[in-house]
């Protein structure tokens, strides 16, 4: 029991001693640290969807705006001819392609006339609501894009004629006409037009003693204005 006794001392000391070399052999743990992200790759980028198609100039659709001058023409009032002055106006039309080479839509013109003689005669107003039928080439190019076309005007007038008419009505009638012209585009939304042609007016007027007074005019004519691509 002595002999016990006297070992138990050291072999609690050499437990400890044992205990304390493997803490010192075992590796420190250390920290974690955490890493920096690495730099967005360049040329990864997110999903994005594909444009619209673009719609080739041929199928696209054009608003016109012009000044209207009608040469010296023609004017026949219940049935006698004289001449007619010249007539000054505007025009604005919009139309859509039915075909490559077909766009068809509205017209709204307004005009201001008169006979040639008497030179002191009042002006007339005339206002003409057609559907105009165009038979278009577009021309395509890498720097500008052309219109080249031959168009059919016809529809309703009506006409407020001049005091020196004597008294007479608001007035009904229709107009026809042939235009053939062409349009420069010196941007994608914006370009030029002109056009030469013919037309005709007829309306018909009430006059206070149950007759009426029927006028036909008929003029060549001059359109020029501005296009913008709707």
């Amino acid at each position: 029991m002595a002999r016990r006794a006297a070992l138990a001392p050291g072999l609690l000391a050499l437990l400890f001693a044992g205990r304390l070399a493997a803490q010192q052999a075992a590796p420190s743990e250390q920290p974690r640290v955490s890493e920096p992200p690495l730099p967005p790759d360049p040329a990864a980028h997110p999903y994005e969807p594909p444009p619209p198609p673009l719609k080739p100039f041929a199928s696209r659709s054009h608003a016109l705006l012009g000044f209207h001058l009608g040469f010296p023409g023609s004017l026949n009032r219940d049935g006698a001819d004289q001449d007619l002055a010249s007539t000054l106006g505007f025009n604005l039309r919009t139309d859509e392609p039915l075909a490559q080479y077909v766009l068809l839509g509205p017209l709204l013109q307004f005009g201001s006339w008169r006979p040639a003689q008497p030179s002191a005669f009042g002006h007339s107003y005339f206002v003409d609501l057609d559907l105009l039928l165009r038979f278009r080439v577009p021309i395509a190019t890498a720097k500008f894009n052309y219109q080249v076309w031959l168009g059919m005007p016809v529809g309703v007038s009506g006409d407020i004629p001049s005091k020196d008419f004597g008294p007479a009505s608001f007035g009904i009638g229709w107009n026809i006409g042939v235009l053939f012209g062409g349009a420069i585009h010196f941007a994608p939304k914006f370009g030029l037009f002109g056009e030469v042609g013919w037309e005709q007016h007829r309306m018909t007027h009430a006059r206070d003693d149950q007759s009426d007074l029927d006028l036909e005019l008929q003029q060549a004519l001059l359109n020029v204005g501005i296009v913008v691509r709707n």
